[in-house]
């Protein structure tokens, strides 16, 4: 597959926002449910959301990977949370590069970037990164990723990241569910709709979750908000499966042909491309499904890859794709 094409299909999906996890801990409209679930990580009791200041990161940063929610508190401790279905071991050396980024993005806003040559030391929020899993496979309550676990040398390094894995499905670290109301809400819905769509669709399923969570925020914002609460979750309940069926034959494509590459070219780099190919392909397959599928229209399956209607539909067909009848 030619850079070109990789270019597209790894551009950021520009509505990432459009999640449910972030639309209730990552925007100002909710800032207490962050830092609620800020304090009952951290034993904290701050009660002004105006000490809260959001600065994810909106724009592509590499190989169009984003930041889910990233805040600074109190000008003391830079926060940066992921919400993810499925497992990844890579998020201490994807944090390290949203770190750089977060760090010069707070030195412009601040005016110190003459600091940084100054004779006294140029102080900056200590980082805390957390990844919130809700995935399906088996994880750990805890567990803890560390940068150097991906050294390619056994020497140790010079730098150091570790980032900390929560199992957040309902049941699991039950003592931070309780901690925090909108984040046992949110666990409950979830687990609710999980259980609900083994017997029923999963419309059915999502609204009779919302109907039986208990009375608060989370349950006020999916009944006010219903119709784009359950595309929202519905995309992302899809966006599990179709990653976990074809991660693996994506790999496997990708692989074989970053050796083909590799050899042609006699280039060091060629099985890295070759697996990053994959998981470009298995990200464009799932797209390919759901919209054979019905589930989504070809304008949202373009605009999240970043591409023409046009260009996706020819990707579709030259991929063995049936083609929506009404476009």
């Amino acid at each position: 597959m030619k850079k070109h094409i990789l270019r597209h299909l790894f551009r950021i999906n520009r509505r990432h926002k459009d999640r449910l996890f972030i639309r209730l801990f990552g925007t100002e409209k909710f800032k207490e449910n962050a830092l609620s679930l800020y304090n009952a990580l951290s034993n904290t009791n701050y009660t002004n959301p105006d000490d809260l200041e959001f600065n994810t990161i909106e724009d592509v940063l590499y190989m169009g990977m984003h930041n889910d929610i990233s805040f600074i508190l109190c000008e003391s401790e830079i926060s940066l949370w992921e919400q993810q279905s499925t497992f990844n071991p890579n998020m201490p050396l994807r944090n390290l590069i949203y770190l750089g980024q977060l760090y010069s993005k707070y030195l412009k806003t601040k005016h110190l970037e003459k600091s940084l040559y100054s004779s006294k030391i140029c102080t900056v929020p200590a980082p805390k990164l957390i990844v919130f899993y809700n995935g399906t496979s088996d994880q750990p309550e805890r567990n803890c990723l560390r940068l150097s676990d991906a050294f390619s040398d056994s020497k140790a390094g010079d730098v150091e990241v570790t980032v900390s894995c929560l199992n957040i499905n309902y049941g699991r670290n039950q003592e931070l569910l309780d901690s925090c109301t909108p984040l046992h809400d949110y666990a409950l819905f979830i687990s609710l709709v999980r259980d609900y769509n083994r017997a029923m669709s999963k419309k059915a399923a999502v609204a009779r979750a919302i109907s039986e969570l208990p009375d608060g925020i989370v349950k006020q914002y999916l009944e006010a908000h219903k119709t784009e609460a359950t595309n929202m979750f519905l995309a992302e309940y899809d966006e599990e499966s179709i990653l976990l069926a074809h991660r693996r034959d994506g790999y496997a494509d990708g692989k074989a042909d970053g050796i083909a590459i590799g050899e042609t070219k006699g280039i060091a780099i060629g099985k890295s491309e070759g697996i990053a190919i994959g998981e470009a392909r298995g990200r464009a397959d799932g797209y390919f499904s759901m919209v054979s599928k019905g589930r989504i229209t070809v304008a949202e399956a373009s605009e999240d890859l970043g591409i023409s209607e046009n260009e996706f539909l020819q990707n579709m067909s030259a991929a063995g794709y049936k083609l929506p009848e009404k476009v």
